[in-house]
């Protein structure tokens, strides 16, 4: 059974008289644990498909569905909860909370559903936070390197039950050697927790790694090269 379906997927923007296609896509289809790459020019809608996918932006026509759950036919706050439930999501910016230590930065998405975190949960996001090399985690997050900052970014999308990961470049503004670190712990959490991942980048060390590669130009899929 697929995870992540998508039929008939459409969105226009009007410009004038005239409207734009942004997205043209029949079908896309992913199992449990599968990884997708999307790539293409910069401006082409690569972002704006993860949004679609991640039931951040209603399209003009089609249906997503997360385990045969139609996400656009929910109510938006139903959509909300099951994408606070379900998803993770990874930015190229971070989109920390300055102020915040690693620690309760990667604690967050617990925080705004209303709970607090037990015990056992702070314990599983301090051996997360060790794992992926964070070793002082109640440093605040401003005064950790970017590829420190990139690494507590993966760390708060795992905290989620995350069947689902969305990651929006996040290499992008790493140097090559932390480039290399987070692609590596990214795909490796994704295996061990069996998470879908949709990932666009363009970096060509990341792609390799993963099950599927295709390419967004003007609107539709297309395998890679």
């Amino acid at each position: 059974m697929s995870v992540l379906r998508a039929e008939n997927l459409r969105l226009s923007l009007r410009e004038g008289r005239r409207q734009r296609i942004l997205l043209d896509i029949d079908s896309l289809s992913l199992e449990a644990g599968q990884s997708l790459a999307i790539s293409g020019p910069s401006g082409g809608g690569k972002t704006t498909l993860l949004h679609v996918l991640a039931g951040l932006l209603p399209p003009s026509a089609g249906r997503i569905f997360w385990d045969e759950k139609d996400i656009y036919a929910l109510p938006e706050s139903r959509r909300d909860a099951l994408r606070a439930g379900t998803a993770g999501m990874i930015f190229q910016d971070f989109q920390l909370m300055p102020g915040l230590n690693a620690l309760d930065n990667i604690l967050l998405p617990l925080t705004f559903r209303g709970w607090r975190a037990s015990p056992s949960r702070r314990r599983e996001a301090a051996d997360l936070l060790d794992r992926l090399g964070i070793g002082a985690p109640c440093t605040r997050v401003e005064k950790l390197s970017r590829g420190e900052m990139q690494r507590v970014a993966l760390g708060r999308a795992f905290m989620n039950d995350c069947r689902l990961l969305f990651a929006d470049e996040p290499t992008a503004s790493l140097d090559a050697a932390n480039s290399r670190q987070v692609a590596d712990l990214l795909r490796g959490l994704c295996r061990e927790r069996h998470s879908t991942l949709v990932c666009v980048t363009h970096d060509a060390r990341l792609m390799e790694g993963l099950d599927r590669c295709l390419r967004l130009e003007q609107g539709r899929l297309r395998e890679a090269a």
